[in-house]
């Protein structure tokens, strides 16, 4: 029937919904059929009325679909709506052979009921020696544990591909020694660290083809020195400098997800790089600050913002490694000289570098990538104020 026909049945009129049901009543001999022997039902037709005698499992009690009929006030979710059947989505366990053969093409089937709790209690803090050498250095050890708390998987989609629903809590044991130096009567300053990081079950966010699961990505282990150097060159110019050495990689990850090119539901990333952890990671700044007035100044910034290679993808594929990037920023504006607010006009990324931040095989199109790019050339206007 085409969609203008006169529908000969209704929804009953306990349910207050003025809208069209089916073009052909169904009768309970209906209900031994598969489903797609009413898939044929026009596109208004998304629920039906069940006859008394349909087994429980082939006609579901639903609540809040009358709105799925055309032209429904939302007031009618408010209704209770029994004995309606969803044509347009089929639960293979209690559907016939076809109609399960159809749900399996359902990308984001339903969920299993869920009713569970979590109860965890840990310890984190951290411990610092320190040792002052003289006036203008201090040395030092420190060890630190962090966690974070395990979790939920409420998400439809993610609790298809983790029926448990669960992710476990992250663990990070740090380990530091550093030195911190002042040179040249006060007006520079380094400071230099190395450190040693044990991360257990990492959680991330992980993409598994059709969508992103919060999991956990085993065991890291994260080597590094860090450097950092702030220097007033004259009165009015201020110069800084940092930049990271990172060494990550998965001590144990036996589960990750494969690359698109590996027909296998799992592959083996122990001992790789980790994902988004370029090895080099470097910014400098130069800060002019004139005053102008009894009460203002002037101020002008520039800033070089550098990230070595690194992968986009937390399956490692190598197509998802991207080389170096470099943004530049800069901006200018006045501030009073208590500095209790200022205001500046700023310019980020403006070469306008364009790289992925984040890739992902695309859903349902073996073969092709998608991505999240960075932020293009882009300029503001900020206006600050402390109170």
């Amino acid at each position: 029937p085409n969609d203008d026909a006169t529908p000969p049945s209704v929804v009953p009129s306990e349910f207050n919904c003025s809208a069209r049901a089916l073009a052909t009543p169904i009768t309970p001999a209906d209900c031994a059929l598969p489903i797609p022997s009413i898939v044929w039902l026009p596109p208004w037709a998304k629920t039906l009325p069940a006859p008394a005698t349909c087994p429980t499992p082939a006609w579901p009690t639903l609540t809040r679909l009358c709105r799925r009929f055309r032209n429904v006030p939302r007031s009618c979710d408010a209704k209770p709506c029994p004995n309606l059947v969803r044509s347009s989505s089929v639960d293979p366990e209690n559907s016939p052979p076809l109609a399960a053969a159809l749900g399996a093409t359902q990308i984001f089937p339903p969920a299993t009921d869920f009713d569970e709790k979590r109860n965890e209690a840990e310890w984190s803090g951290n411990l610092i020696l320190s040792w002052n050498i003289n006036d203008d250095q201090n040395a030092y050890a420190s060890y630190s544990r962090g966690y974070k708390a395990g979790g939920f998987n409420l998400d439809r989609a993610a609790a298809f591909v983790n029926p448990t629903f669960t992710f476990d809590p992250e663990f990070i044991d740090n380990y530091e020694l550093g030195l911190k130096s002042r040179f040249w009567g006060g007006r520079s300053q380094l400071n230099i660290a190395v450190f040693y990081q044990d991360v257990q079950d990492f959680q991330t966010t992980l993409f598994d083809g059709i969508r992103f699961n919060l999991a956990n990505a085993g065991d890291i282990d994260i080597y590094g020195v860090e450097v950092e150097s702030q220097t007033q060159l004259s009165e009015n110019l201020h110069w800084s400098l940092a930049f990271t050495y990172l060494d990550a990689t998965y001590a144990s990850y036996t589960d990750a997800p494969c690359p698109i090119f590996i027909p296998s539901p799992s592959c083996d990333l122990t001992g790789a790089r980790t994902s988004d952890t370029p090895k080099w990671t470097g910014t400098t700044n130069f800060t002019w600050d004139k005053t102008i007035t009894n009460n203002l100044a002037l101020f002008v910034r520039g800033e070089i913002y550098y990230r070595g290679g690194r992968f986009t993808a937390g399956d490692n594929d190598p197509n998802t490694l991207i080389g170096s990037t470099t943004l530049i920023n800069a901006s200018i504006g006045i501030h009073n000289i208590d500095q209790t607010w200022d205001v500046r006009i700023w310019g980020r990324n403006l070469t306008d570098e364009e790289y992925p931040q984040i890739m992902f095989d695309t859903v349902l199109q073996s073969g092709s990538y998608s991505g999240y790019p960075n932020d293009p050339k882009t300029y503001g206007i900020t206006a600050r104020f402390w109170f």
